[in-house]
């Protein structure tokens, strides 16, 4: 999981929310409240509606097979190691991304530890509070720090540029060393990279804006 400064700030925000929440309505272990709060953070809110669903889906999985092996194996840790397996191999089969299957994990380690509670009632609480967290992480996704990419991307572009020109000057003058040159190249690469990550989550906003708009259109 990549952290910015605004990505990091909301991290901290879903945690602190999620266990507030979980604390106010009597959850107990409110500790997966916040690891699912944490791994539900996206880059931007396209994606966190995208992966409110699969990560909700995923952990329904984990939950559901935890809950069935529990109660026809047993909980010992060759069969949670065996367990995790068979989770890790349906979530890739359904082409997941890493935090998805992270969130799935964490599901089969809550249902599969020792409780004296009944196992139907104790996998849909752990269910609830992993839920719980990846929903929260969403809505604060959405209200605060919203990004801003076409600023960001305008930003990336400008400043590559006036470096690109920069360095044609310098060049056609052949005031420039090769040492020096290939570091900027390589500098010039990851700002590029860096232009092109940025402009693929501003496409993904833009995907977002006009589903939302079509959809105030429709009411």
């Amino acid at each position: 999981m990549k952290l910015g400064g605004a990505r990091m700030l909301k991290t901290g925000i879903a945690v602190a929310v999620a266990l507030y929440v979980a604390n106010l309505i009597g959850i107990p272990s409110p500790t997966y409240v916040g690891i699912a709060a944490a791994f539900a953070i996206q880059p931007n809110i396209y994606r966190s509606f995208q992966t409110m669903f699969e990560q909700i889906y995923a952990n329904l999985i984990g939950v559901s097979i935890a809950a069935i092996v529990v109660f026809t194996i047993g909980n010992d840790p060759i069969v949670i190691g065996f367990t995790t397996i068979i989770v890790i191999g349906i979530c890739l089969y359904l082409k997941m991304n890493e935090n998805t299957i992270a969130l799935a994990i964490i599901a089969i380690l809550a249902i599969m530890e020792t409780t004296e509670m009944l196992l139907l009632h104790f996998a849909g609480l752990r269910f609830f509070s992993l839920s719980l967290g990846i929903v929260s992480a969403f809505i604060v996704n959405m209200v605060f720090l919203p990004p801003n990419y076409e600023q960001k991307l305008f930003k990336h572009i400008n400043r590559v540029t006036t470096e690109i020109l920069q360095w044609l000057r310098i060049s056609t003058r052949h005031l420039s060393d090769e040492p020096a040159l290939k570091v900027e190249v390589e500098k010039l690469q990851r700002e590029i990279k860096l232009i092109d990550n940025t402009y693929l989550l501003f496409s993904e906003e833009r995907i977002y804006r006009k589903k939302t708009e079509s959809l105030k259109c429709a009411d």
